[in-house]
């Protein structure tokens, strides 16, 4: 995946960089750049959006490009914290907030590997043109309840960002022990 890191919030480049390294390998290609910026945000813990590739936005989001922003809040006064997103999904539990952010930022990060694989389908589709005249996100929400689990992405999302948090708990048990 070509992503391009920029970080407005106040972690450190570094820290931003670490945890975009250890999510990247397990995404699979898109055919699309994708511009991934870190902001301070108000609200506690961590919130994202990705939007479509083909979306155009007056606040400089360029055609052709996904844009996937992440929040990052204030640190919550207590820890673990439980959180619902998708019921089907279940609940993520947090230790901390670089596990909130991890969680954020891999449910993102899933959304545009979902943007390229309905790309691809679309234009291996008869129906190519009419994917070229529509928006892509009404074409997404076409595509989308048909090839996700209970006809949702955020479902599919969530999943995947549960396991990448589970993934990142045993790498942190396997380098302490």
């Amino acid at each position: 995946m070509n992503v391009t890191v920029r970080n407005r919030s106040r972690w450190s480049d570094e820290s931003v960089q670490t945890l975009v390294d250890f999510l990247l390998p397990c995404y699979a290609d898109a055919p699309f750049p994708v511009q991934l910026t870190f902001f301070d945000g108000k609200c506690l813990g961590a919130y994202g959006r990705a939007h479509h590739p083909r979306r155009y936005d007056r606040r400089g989001i360029k055609k052709g490009v996904v844009q996937v922003y992440v929040r990052i809040g204030q640190v919550r006064e207590t820890y673990p914290y439980a959180c619902t997103y998708k019921k089907s999904s279940g609940a993520a539990v947090y230790n901390n907030q670089v596990e909130e952010v991890l969680h954020v930022t891999a449910h993102e990060l899933r959304h545009v590997e979902q943007y390229a694989a309905a790309w691809h389908a679309g234009l291996d589709q008869a129906d190519r043109g009419l994917l070229m005249k529509m928006r892509f996100s009404a074409w997404f929400r076409r595509y989308e309840r048909n090839a996700f689990r209970r006809g949702s992405c955020e479902v599919d999302a969530e999943d995947l960002a549960h396991k990448m948090l589970d993934a990142y708990r045993y790498m942190l048990e396997r380098r302490v022990a």
